[in-house]
Parts: structure tokens; C-alpha cells; sequence
């Protein structure tokens, strides 16, 4: 007779709470998917970080006019119950509406963002990026951008319409997700 155990998974919460432990890495169907350390440290550094920092700079002066929500980078958010999945999307806005009293919570945040941003390193490769995007929208996300450094492009994810594209010189606005936000592609990569 063959005896089985199974596999305990993490939740959100209990992953979140061991965060220090396993960093870097993501919370996958309830197992924990490290990522090795030269990738972060690509991901996080070079073209890809200054880009990052340029799109929630952007948002950031945006929201301190207009306080309808909070941007953040690397903050993980809940994308899947049972198995839970937690992901850090490179930005991330939450309107204070989507927010439970419309507070920052003090751990990982229950819910998906309004507006997630991947910034494409150059690890990335489309089909996991694609996945991704719609892992977030699945989940409840409005928008979902890919800013990609090397062509100098934003694409424009949402639920049911098709992507679109712009490049320096077009206008992003209009955004559901974010609504009244308005900028020049080219801000998000300005310094390259």
C-alpha cells in the first residue's frame, strides 16, 4: 500500500508573512517560485530600474494633485485564491475605492491593483510577460501596461479590447484605470 502526503501550499498571508525568507520570488499556485539573484538584481538595476522609477514618478506627481489612490513598486498583490498566487508587478496603482477603507494595508494587498506596469528586463521573455498581464486583468485590473525599454514602446492592456501602442511624442491618457492621468510616452524614458 502506497501512501501519499500531501503537499502543503502557502496562502498570500502566510507567504507574506515568510517574505524575508524566500525574497526574491513570487507566490505560484500556492508554492514559492524564487527568482534567482542576477535576474533581480538585471531587473531591478540599468535601463529597466530607471524606467520603473520614471513611470511611478509620473503617476506619483499625478496623485499628489489629484489623491484618488496610491502607486507603488514591488508591492505584492493577491492575483489568485486557491491556490493563492501573489505576484509584484514592477508598478502599481490602487484607487483608494478598490481598497478596503481605502487604506494602505500594512502586509500584502488582498486585492489586485486598478492599473498593474510590468517594465520589460532584458530576462523578459513576451509569453511569461503576456501570461502576466493576463494573470492581473483575470483578476480584476483595469489596465495593465508593458513599458519596454529597448523599443521604446507602451502597450496597453485591458479586458476585451485589443492592446494598443505609443511611443514618444503620443499622448497616454484616457486610462479607466486612471482616470485624468495624462502624459508623453516619452517621460517614461527620459534618461535613456
Amino acid at each position: 500500500m502506497v501512501t501519499r502526503t500531501r503537499e502543503k501550499l502557502l496562502t498570500a498571508e502566510g507567504f507574506m508573512d515568510r517574505l524575508d525568507e524566500f525574497w526574491p520570488a513570487e507566490l505560484i499556485a500556492g508554492r514559492v517560485v524564487r527568482i534567482d539573484e542576477e535576474t533581480w538584481i538585471m531587473a531591478n538595476g540599468g535601463e529597466h530600474g530607471l524606467v520603473r522609477q520614471n513611470v511611478g514618478a509620473a503617476i506619483h506627481v499625478f496623485l499628489a494633485k489629484n489623491p484618488i489612490g496610491f502607486v507603488f513598486q514591488n508591492s505584492g498583490t493577491k492575483t489568485k485564491s486557491h491556490p493563492d498566487q501573489v505576484r509584484f508587478p514592477d508598478v502599481a496603482y490602487f484607487s483608494r475605492k478598490r481598497l478596503p477603507e481605502g487604506k494602505i494595508p500594512r502586509k500584502n494587498f488582498p486585492v489586485v491593483p486598478d492599473l498593474a506596469i510590468e517594465v520589460v528586463s532584458p530576462s523578459d521573455k513576451w509569453p511569461r510577460l503576456l501570461a502576466r498581464v493576463e494573470e492581473f486583468l483575470a483578476g480584476g485590473t483595469k489596465s495593465c501596461w508593458v513599458v519596454d525599454p529597448e523599443s521604446r514602446r507602451v502597450t496597453i492592456f485591458r479586458q476585451g479590447t485589443e492592446a494598443k501602442h505609443l511611443r514618444p511624442g503620443d499622448k497616454l491618457s484616457k486610462d479607466p484605470a486612471l482616470p485624468g492621468f495624462s502624459v508623453d510616452v516619452a517621460e517614461f524614458f527620459a534618461g535613456l
